[in-house]
Formats: structure tokens, sequence, C-alpha cells
């Protein structure tokens, strides 16, 4: 298993860095200005984008679990992002004010540095590791940096892969299917590396989505997807879907809205990251999807 405790180590170290550098970027904005309240809204997110992972493995590489384990606070984060949210923000009126914030970013960094090391431990520049392979011979490897690790002994190039989206809010009232499709969008100030790979989304109709997921589970490969996890969820029956409740026959109103209109209006957005592990078709229609989640492993995860 690879330490997911790296790449969380270098995820809040570098958007950190990102975020006060948008802040930087956006010095001579009005702080309660649209942009510079949503920088200032959620800098340190656990949550991210597939870009942003790419980013990480291939700048730092990956690391097995055993040579950098988890801490309380890699599997408890709340506190240790309280605490680093409010380093930001008071970064953010120190670098505002001064004649020189690229000079003041780069102490701040320091101070966020050993900040991280409190909280996750010191990442390990080298590691020794002893395993045995499937055919049970032992092996033992000396002096790995972990970006070498992942060069050479990580059959999987993050970079490979891009992120596809199904995104309607460009699509005409009319209902043509040209106009907001086989685009690729990205978000302004949101990010992890500065000068890493920018976060891209490739946006298609959602029957296109459907057959890159059933042709990547045939394949036994993983598919990662991102979605708003929060609403029509049952968390005790594990189960997701519009009819899981019927509200409107209930309260005896119409409450549909089309997934055009609930991202406009925000009733809806991108919350949570999983994977889809399996699928159910009945003739071309696929009517179930097996998710598996991260929350663990009771009956209300």
């Amino acid at each position: 298993e690879f330490s997911q405790s790296w790449l969380f180590f270098w995820d809040k170290l570098e958007r950190f860095n990102y975020n006060l550098n948008c802040i930087i970027e956006t010095k001579g904005f009005l702080v309660d200005s649209e942009i510079v309240r949503h920088i200032l809204a959620d800098p340190i997110s656990d949550g991210g984008q597939w870009d942003m992972i790419v980013n990480l493995v291939e700048k730092y590489g990956l690391i097995p679990k055993c040579c950098y384990q988890e801490t309380f606070h890699s599997s408890r984060s709340a506190e240790m992002n309280k605490l680093l949210n409010l380093k930001f923000r008071k970064s953010v009126v120190e670098l505002r004010k001064s004649e020189t914030p690229i000079a003041v970013k780069q102490q701040i960094m320091k101070d966020v540095y050993k900040l991280l090391c409190c909280f996750l431990g010191t990442p390990p520049e080298t590691f020794e590791w002893e395993y045995y392979n499937k055919d049970k011979k032992y092996h033992k490897m000396k002096e790995m940096t972990p970006k070498k690790f992942y060069e050479e002994h990580v059959d999987f190039k993050f970079k490979d892969y891009v992120c596809v989206i199904h995104d309607p809010r460009q699509i005409g009232d009319d209902g043509k299917m040209d106009t907001g499709f086989k685009k690729i969008y990205t978000v302004k100030y949101l990010g992890n590396v500065l000068g890493g790979r920018p976060v891209k989304y490739l946006n298609v109709d959602i029957d296109v989505i459907k057959d890159l997921v059933k042709k990547t589970i045939e394949k036994n490969e993983a598919v990662w997807f991102g979605c708003d996890v929060g609403q029509h969820l049952n968390r005790k029956r594990c189960a997701m879907d519009f009819d899981l409740v019927d509200y409107s026959n209930v309260v005896k109103t119409d409450l549909h809205m089309s997934k055009k209109d609930r991202l406009l209006h925000k009733q809806s957005l991108m919350t949570h990251a999983m994977c889809i592990t399996g699928f159910n078709r009945v003739g071309e229609k696929f009517d179930k999807w097996q998710i598996e989640n991260s929350w663990g492993k009771s009956d209300a995860a």
C-alpha cells in the first residue's frame, strides 16, 4: 500500500504556497471582492482534482506506507486544517500589506513546513524497503528516493490520464449538444503546485462517460469520480438515488430541477471523490453503479 500521508503532506504544503501566490496576484483587488473571498473561503481543503494528484506524484513520487505512516492528524485532519486556515488568513494580511510579498511568502512557507512536520511527521528524503514478492522471494531496496521509486517500480503513469466531466451549463436552451461538449474547461485559481499541470476537464455527453466507465472496469482498472454526495443519500442503506424519497408526493409540491439548473443556481456541486467498482446494465441502460467510499467500514459509511 502506498503512503497516503506522503501525498497529503506535500499537497498541504504546495496548496498553501499556490494560494498565497494567488493572493499576491490579486493584491490590487479589494479584500471583499468575489475572487479574493473565493481564495479565502477554503484554501487548504483535503479534497482535490485529478490533475492535483498528477502534480504531486510527478514532483514528489510515491513511498510505501510503512516508510511514512499515518499519524493522528492524517486521519483526523479537522484540527490541523483549522490551524492551517488560521495561519493562511493571517499570512494574507501580511502579504497584502507588504511591499516585498515574495520574500515574506518564503518565510511563511518555512513556518508552514515546520507546522506540517509537527502534525504529519518529517517526510524522509530516502528510504529502505524490505518485502517479499508474489513468489515469496525476499527483496530489499536501499537508499531509494520516492521519485525514483515511482519512476522505476510503479507500473502506472498518472499523467497519461485526463478528467472528463458532464457539465450541461453551456448547453443551449434548444437542447443542442455542440455548444458546450467536446471542449476543455478549467477553473481560475484552482490548483495545488505552482507552475504544475493546470486543472482541466474535457466536457462530454453523459453517455460517453458511462461507456468509458464500463470499458475501464472491464479492463479491471479503477474509476475515480466526483459527485454531489450529500444529496439523495441514505448512509445506513448505502444507497444514493433521486427516487430514494418521494419528496414531491410527500410535501405535495414540484421539486424537480434539471442538472443544468441545479448547477447554475447553486443547488448542486461536486463535493466528494469516490471510486466506481462495478455496474449493472439492463439492455443498453445502466441502472446501478457499485461505489467504494472512504468513510470506514460501518453500515453508516
